[in-house]
C-alpha cells in the first residue's frame, strides 16, 4: 500500500466496457484507476510445531506458518488501465486495453522459545536448521499484469438502444511473477528456503456483452469472457543449510502448460456528454494452470528433487473508475 499515491494523480481512467458509445466518432480512449485484490485457492504448509500456543484444544495439522496466511494478508493494491478502440461502424469495434496493478505483498513470522519449529521434510533428518528452530519469517510478493486485443460485434447499437447486446472475440496475454522467502533461525545460524517463479499466458477468449439503458444518460453493463491458452511458465529454488552454507538444492525449469482464464465484470455508468462517459463497477479475474511460489516448496527429502507445479489457480478481484471519451 506505500506505493500507491503516486497512482492517485494519475488520469481516472475508463473501462472497456464503454467503448464505442459515439458513433459519430471513430476514436475511443479508454482511461481507469482499478483497485485490486489477489486470492489464492490453495494452501501450502511452511512451518510446524507441536507446542503451537495458540492451540489451546490440540492441533491435528500443527501447522503454525502457511501460504494461505499470507495471502490473506494481500490488500487492496492500486493500477491503472487504459486502451484505445476503433469504432468501424455502429456493429464493428477493435479494442485494445492494458492493466497494470502493484505488486502485493505481506509477511509473517512466528517463535517458539523452546526451538521446536520445523518445515515438514519427509527425512526430520535431512536438513540441521529446519528440524528445531526458534523462529522462522516468511515473505511473499506477486505481481500481475494483462494485455487484450478485442473484436466487438454489436447486435443493438450500445449507448443509443434500450438493451445492447454485443458478442466478444480477442487475445489475451497475462504476466504473473512471484517470489516467496523463507528463512529459519536454529540458534545463532539463519537458513534460507527461496522460491521465484514467472508465468507469460497467451491465449484465445470469447465472451459476450449485455447493456441496459433505462434512463437517458444512464446505462448497466455486465460482461463476461473465458479463453483458453499455454502458459511459459518457470520457477527457482534455493534450499541452504547450515546458515547458508550448505546448498542442499539449486534449481531452475521451464515448461508450456494449458491454462484456462476467465473474467466478469459489472458496471454503472453516466454519460456526461456525448462523446464523454463516467464510470465506476467490480471485476473478478480467475486463471488456472500457473506456477506459485509457495507451492514450489517441497516436503521431499530426494537430494536430487526437482520439484514444479505448474497447476495453482488465481482469483485477482476489485473496483474500477474512470471515463471513456470519444473523438
Amino acid at each position: 500500500m506505500k506505493k500507491w499515491l503516486p497512482s492517485l494523480i494519475l488520469p481516472l481512467l475508463g473501462s472497456s466496457l464503454y467503448a464505442g458509445h459515439g458513433v459519430d466518432n471513430n476514436w475511443s480512449f479508454l482511461a481507469e484507476f482499478v483497485y485490486m485484490r489477489r486470492s489464492e485457492l490453495s494452501n501450502k504448509v511452511l512451518a510446524k510445531d507441536p507446542n503451537d500456543p495458540t492451540c489451546h484444544n490440540g492441533c491435528t495439522t500443527l501447522s503454525v506458518l502457511n501460504s494461505e496466511k499470507l495471502v490473506q494478508d494481500f490488500d487492496f493494491e492500486p493500477g491503472v488501465r487504459v486502451g484505445l478502440s476503433f469504432i468501424q461502424d455502429v456493429k464493428s469495434t477493435y479494442e485494445a486495453t492494458f492493466m497494470y496493478v502493484w505488486e502485493w505483498e505481506s509477511s509473517k513470522s512466528f517463535s517458539d522459545p523452546d526451538g521446536d519449529i520445523f518445515y515438514p521434510f519427509h527425512n526430520p533428518n535431512y536438513t540441521v536448521d529446519y528440524a528445531d528452530a526458534s523462529e522462522v519469517n516468511a515473505s511473499y510478493r506477486s505481481h500481475y499484469y494483462t494485455f487484450e486485443l478485442n473484436y466487438w460485434r454489436n447486435v443493438c447499437r450500445r449507448k443509443k438502444d434500450y438493451f445492447s447486446v454485443s458478442g466478444i472475440f480477442g487475445l489475451r496475454y497475462v504476466n504473473l511473477d512471484e517470489s516467496c522467502r523463507l528463512v529459519y533461525f536454529s540458534g545463532s545460524d539463519k537458513s534460507n528456503y527461496n522460491t521465484w517463479t514467472k508465468n507469460d499466458i497467451i491465449g484465445v477468449q470469447l465472451g459476450g456483452n449485455f447493456e441496459m439503458n433505462p434512463l437517458p444518460h444512464f446505462s448497466m453493463d455486465l460482461t463476461a469472457k473465458a479463453g483458453l491458452g499455454y502458459n511459459r511458465a518457470a520457477n527457482r529454488v534455493l534450499l541452504q543449510d547450515q546458515n547458508n552454507t550448505v546448498i542442499l538444492r539449486k534449481y531452475g525449469e521451464e515448461h508450456w502448460q494449458d491454462v484456462v482464464f476467465a473474467d466478469a465484470a459489472g458496471a454503472l455508468g453516466y454519460q456526461v456528454r456525448p462523446n464523454f462517459n463516467v464510470h465506476a463497477g467490480y471485476e473478478v479475474f480467475f486463471v488456472s494452470g500457473v506456477a506459485l511460489a509457495p507451492e514450489q516448496y517441497t516436503n521431499s527429502s530426494a537430494l536430487h528433487d526437482r520439484h514444479f507445479n505448474r497447476r495453482g489457480f488465481v482469483i485477482i478481484h476489485g473496483l474500477f473508475v474512470g471515463f471513456n471519451y470519444d473523438f
